[in-house]
């Protein structure tokens, strides 16, 4: 590994492992699609606290998503969230940008 992928490595570990170890984070899987994406929310300790929600791959979805993480980051005191994302195609693009 050249120096610059291991300070990335390191990096993600050591992040990876502050997130494992807080419990304010809330954790955020998202699995995007063309036209829809399908969202998880989560505890670090494995707890489901939103089962589902399912968006459109738009600006006003996008501002659905916002304020479902806002509204579950309240009802559950969680003042961190990590955004996991499982891309497909180029379709994540558009949420990251």
């Amino acid at each position: 590994m050249n120096e610059n992928k291991c300070s990335r490595h390191e990096t993600f570990c050591q992040f990876r492992s502050e997130v494992r170890s807080n419990p304010d984070y809330l954790i955020v899987g998202i699995d995007v699609a063309k036209d829809k994406y399908h969202t998880f929310f989560g505890t670090t300790r494995g707890e489901t606290l939103k089962k589902r929600l399912v968006f459109e791959n738009s600006k006003e979805g996008f501002e659905t998503l916002k304020l479902h993480i806002e509204s579950v980051q309240a009802k559950y005191a969680k003042s961190q969230v990590v955004l996991a994302i499982e891309p497909t195609g180029n379709y994540h693009k558009a949420l990251c940008g």
